[in-house]
């Protein structure tokens, strides 16, 4: 059992890409998910009746996360 021993740098190699693509791949979505927000978030709370406002301020946004979130059972009232 002594043949193992030379994988270990190229699993290392492996992790360490692994690790950094995640990150990366964790980034571009985060910045993907902002713009997303930034472009529909004030058409979505009109959609919803919340608001029709220029721009979506912290409590609107707050009421939108709490009718659209899915893990609850059921959606609060706006």
């Amino acid at each position: 059992m002594s043949w193992w021993w030379p994988a270990l740098p190229g699993a290392a190699v492996v992790l360490l890409v692994a690790r950094h693509r995640s990150r990366s791949a964790t980034a571009v979505l985060a910045d993907l998910t902002e713009a997303a927000v930034d472009l529909y978030g004030n058409a979505l709370a009109v959609q919803l009746g919340l608001a029709d406002t220029g721009a979506l301020d912290d409590a609107t946004g707050l009421l939108i996360t709490r009718i659209t979130r899915k893990d609850r059972r059921k959606p609060a009232a706006p």
